[in-house]
């Protein structure tokens, strides 16, 4: 059922005003937070005396009733207002043509100023109303793209949490960080000269050399070697050994049981990769080969690679302890 609003309207509450603003039809509303008491009160009043179908709404006719623009007659048009009253053509009939000609110049003027100064007064207020419709929208479009940039931050962070925390993508990335350290290591840097250049302008620019890396190294055989060997020796060996280590698993009941290889364990897979380095880099060391390149003439990599792997063992031993 449709409710009936009256009395005046600067003593209702907010809430109330932004109802009957709803109930009006009105455009541009968001929410009673985006606008202030005055902006709704200016609202009601601006379509209650723009709109005469809404004046004569039964759901309306209270407050109409009840502003103080009821108490005056309704705005006229400038032709009717143009139309002087009897009152005022006895005045223009009586003696005296100087008053008759002064009482006529100051009714057309009354006639223009009035409807001007309403219509500059509406004006005035339907265009503040919009300018701050406009300002908290796109205040409420910052704040929504705040929130959504912080939320896609924070899930962020968390997948990446997540996937370190476990065993086997922590010793993914020690693994992709040692193999990036070496790769960067071996690029040799090539000076790359510019310049001078001729332009429009008489003098040429100045030269410069700019060291940039040669990144067409890790594509030839002096690196690719080494690389095939690492990935024998420290990725595949202690995969296949930690796999053959893991205990099988049994799945369904009596005769129907069946055996299953169990996936490999992250503990022994870095256990294993930590005894290969340090047999490789410490028992049976040896001094680099002066003529072919390997991984030994990066300074610091084995001391890296034992790190590495002892981290990662002790951080997957952590996770099954935990888990």
């Amino acid at each position: 059922m449709s409710a009936y609003y009256s009395g005046q309207i600067h003593p209702k509450r907010k809430q109330d005003l932004f109802e009957i603003c709803e109930a009006m039809g009105l455009p541009g509303l968001i929410d009673v937070a985006s606008h202030s008491k005055n902006e709704l009160e200016d609202l009601i009043r601006d379509n209650l005396l723009d709109n005469e179908s809404v004046r004569q709404n039964p759901m309306f006719q209270g407050l109409w009733t009840s502003m103080q623009a009821m108490k005056k007659p309704p705005r006229h048009s400038l032709a009717s207002s143009l139309v002087p009253t009897d009152d005022e053509v006895d005045e223009l009939a009586s003696p005296g043509p100087s008053s008759a000609l002064a009482a006529a110049s100051d009714l057309a003027v009354a006639a223009v100023a009035t409807p001007v100064k309403r219509t500059t007064q509406a004006l005035k207020r339907s265009a503040s109303g919009r300018l701050a419709l406009r300002a908290s929208r796109s205040s409420q479009n910052l704040k929504a793209a705040a929130d959504a940039a912080k939320k896609g931050s924070v899930k962020v962070v968390t997948g990446a949490q997540e996937r370190l925390s476990k065993s086997w993508g922590l010793s993914t990335a020690l693994i992709v960080a040692e193999l990036g350290y070496v790769s960067w290591a071996a690029l040799p840097w090539v000076h790359t000269k510019y310049g001078p250049h001729k332009w429009l302008t008489r003098s040429p620019t100045p030269a410069f050399n700019l060291p940039l890396p040669d990144i067409t190294v890790l594509l030839h055989s002096t690196f690719t070697g080494p690389l095939l060997s690492w990935v024998a020796l420290f990725l595949v060996l202690p995969l296949v050994l930690s796999i053959l280590v893991a205990a099988p698993q049994s799945t369904g009941r009596g005769r129907s049981t069946r055996q299953k290889i169990s996936p490999p364990s992250a503990v022994a897979f870095n256990l294993f990769r930590l005894a290969t380095a340090v047999l490789v880099h410490v028992i049976f060391a040896r001094d680099p080969d002066p003529v072919k390149w390997s991984f030994e003439h990066v300074k610091g990599y084995p001391a890296i690679q034992i790190l590495g792997a002892s981290v990662a063992l002790f951080l997957s031993a952590y996770e099954d302890i935990r888990v």
